[in-house]
């Protein structure tokens, strides 16, 4: 999707990871200036622990996950990879984390950037889910550009998982369409549970 203001989510969301459980946020981003610029988050803004953020930061310089007082932020050059408003096209970024072990990773192109282990575990919310846009920040930090494949996972994807994402590859999470033989198949069995209903 082509983003020229932030698109906002909020309520009736279900299933996003709240409290202190594993996940990971993944996204293939092209903005079209290097600006801070929020990517997908959701939680009770303003509230320590209670919000979840993924963001560029220091002018796109960076990737930041926020918990609203136990953040991670780093930068893209100091681990090999470049700023996506940079690169001319669509670049992934990903951060997991991993309740077993309490550590967070944030990755640029399948580069590892950093990893840190968070003092504070957090009790995050499940909602105002936002793409595209921060909720620590007056104005939104509103994403310009293009943005495809977000996605919000339940655990923390391994280095070999996101490196595949990265690369494009969705189809080990993509649930497959019934194929025609598979709905001629329930079709049948429907008129024949109809055909036994209508005799009795």
């Amino acid at each position: 999707m082509c983003i020229r203001d932030s698109r906002h989510a909020d309520n009736g969301i279900t299933g996003i990871p709240i409290g202190d459980a594993s996940y990971s946020m993944s996204a293939q981003i092209n903005p079209d200036s290097n600006k801070d610029s929020g990517i997908v988050g959701w939680g009770n803004n303003g509230t320590a622990g209670e919000w979840n953020n993924f963001q560029t930061s220091n002018g796109g310089g960076s990737l930041a996950n926020q918990w609203w007082g136990a953040d991670i932020t780093k930068w893209f050059e100091s681990a090999g990879a470049t700023k996506p408003g940079d690169i001319g096209g669509l670049s992934h970024v990903a951060v997991t984390y991993d309740q077993a072990t309490n550590t967070r990773n944030v990755y640029a192109q399948g580069i590892l950037l950093g990893t840190d282990n968070p003092s504070k575990t957090g009790i995050r919310k499940d909602h105002g889910l936002r793409i595209g846009r921060n909720h620590g920040n007056s104005t939104g930090q509103a994403f310009k550009g293009t943005m495809e494949d977000v996605a919000i996972f339940n655990h923390a994807l391994s280095a070999s998982e996101v490196a595949t994402i990265a690369g494009g590859d969705f189809s080990q999470y993509i649930i497959p369409e019934p194929s025609s033989l598979a709905l001629a198949f329930l079709a049948i069995a429907g008129l024949f549970a109809a055909r036994r209903s209508q005799r009795s």
